[in-house]
């Protein structure tokens, strides 16, 4: 079921600019590009659909064809949903997606994350970082050793 929501764009080159906008959650990635680059602001540099990344809540609305609905963007009672807009420069490629093993999301994507605890331990005994019970507290460290111990293996 569809259901209203008011997002608010915000650009990273200019955080003073704000562009509202309404739409349903069944809208996509796409609609939300095409409709901001029919109503760009004069004063940024303009920009083609390819080149516009979106980002909602930390999630990159990278696939064009997915809805928000899909996306699951909450919908915020008291104020609009807000959506960065960043331009990849013109020069630039889309990075491709490497998967590194690790754990596996709800919707299959693999985090790069130690799959459990035991592999979690066995990296920070690596770090010579004594396993503790709140090892929320490293998780980006813990995250880019196991990923680097991955890849060292696979060369």
């Amino acid at each position: 079921m569809a259901t209203n929501v008011q997002l608010c764009f915000m650009f990273s080159t200019n955080p003073n600019l704000k562009m509202p906008y309404e739409t349903t959650t069944n809208a996509t990635a796409a609609d939300l590009k095409e409709y901001l680059l029919a109503n760009w602001p004069k004063e940024m540099e303009s920009a083609d659909l390819d080149r516009l990344r979106l980002i909602c809540m930390g999630q990159m609305l990278s696939d064009n064809s997915r809805t928000l609905q899909e996306y699951k963007v909450r919908v915020l009672d008291s104020n609009p949903t807000p959506v960065t807009v960043s331009v990849r420069p013109s020069g630039m490629k889309a990075s491709p997606v490497k998967k590194v093993p690790g754990n596996k999301t709800a919707a299959g994507a693999t985090t790069g994350a130690p799959a459990n605890r035991r592999q979690e331990a066995a990296v920070l005994r690596d770090l010579m970082i004594a396993p503790r019970d709140d090892v929320s507290k490293t998780p980006t460290l813990v995250r880019y050793v196991y990923i680097q111990k991955r890849r060292q293996k696979a060369v």
